[in-house]
């Protein structure tokens, strides 16, 4: 049983439970025809109710009155998509931040304003999964709505949805690591003096390297064993690799605090020397 304190349209309702948590209930036609303080006993399965968890939440609360029913009920098979295929808890915040971002897209590509993502291909490298959830969901307002989405609207799906992973970079925020990685394949792209071939296995290690080194970086977990000894044959053996690694330090340095321990470094440069293989 759960008790109406507002009416949000005719098929949002904002609710209270008999521990006098809120809720929105969203559901075709349950606000119609009912006012605050009307009692609800029988929930139909189609209906679905959204925890509000935070004053960020309530604050989205006036915004999804604004937003058409097929576009929340849209955005309810997203979030079910991504609590059913990622093995993760999904916060509900969720479904506010992305009916809300859905609803902005939709009225840009309508109008022909069309944005570009800046680490587009970060997001589809480092989290294909949530990646896939944004394409199946672009699909589906395409479908639904006939509104064609770019692909990079992919990406900003896939964006909301890692951020709403409990637990998931509790410790440093995801769009930060994105563009951390970004920055150092930018630097060895420019070192190599031509464009990396990103089908290869060995970038494909690299990109992984790459990742898991920035996460180690913001968590203060860097690799640290003496290995001076190891770097400096290395600058014997491959300077240019050794050059392009000093480069990728200082840009770590001069924009987040901290050089690559030699340990860091050493590993780096050894998944460099394997691009030359490919």
């Amino acid at each position: 049983m759960v008790v109406i304190k507002k009416v949000l349209n005719s098929s949002v309702v904002l609710v209270e439970d008999e521990r006098n948590a809120e809720l929105i209930l969203l559901g075709k036609g349950v606000g119609f025809g009912k006012k605050r303080g009307d009692i609800i006993n029988n929930i139909d399965e189609m209906q679905t109710f959204i925890p509000i968890q935070s004053e960020r939440d309530k604050q989205f609360v006036e915004v999804i009155s604004e937003i058409p029913y097929e576009l929340l009920d849209i955005t309810k098979e997203i979030v079910n998509d991504a609590k059913l295929h990622l093995n993760t808890a999904i916060n509900d915040s969720l479904y506010f931040m992305l009916a809300d971002h859905l609803s902005f897209a939709i009225e840009r590509q309508k109008n022909a304003l069309h944005v570009n993502n800046r680490i587009f291909w970060e997001i589809k490298s480092f989290y294909p999964e949530e990646f896939e959830i944004g394409l199946k969901a672009i699909a589906l307002i395409q479908q639904r709505m006939q509104v064609d989405l770019a692909e990079q609207e992919a990406a900003n799906i896939a964006f909301h949805v890692v951020n709403a992973q409990v637990g998931k970079n509790e410790q440093h925020d995801s769009m930060k690591i994105a563009k951390a990685v970004g920055e150092i394949l930018k630097i060895i792209q420019y070192g190599r003096g031509e464009r990396l071939n990103e089908n290869s296995i060995n970038y494909t290690r690299l990109v992984i390297h790459v990742k898991f080194f920035v996460e180690r970086y913001f968590e203060e977990e860097m690799l640290d064993s003496d290995e001076g000894a190891l770097f400096s044959k290395m600058l014997l053996n491959y300077p240019d690799e050794v050059q392009t690694v000093n480069k990728v330090s200082r840009f770590m340095k001069n924009k987040y605090g901290k050089e690559l321990t030699a340990e860091e470094k050493n590993f780096l440069i050894i998944h460099l020397t394997r691009l030359k293989k490919v």
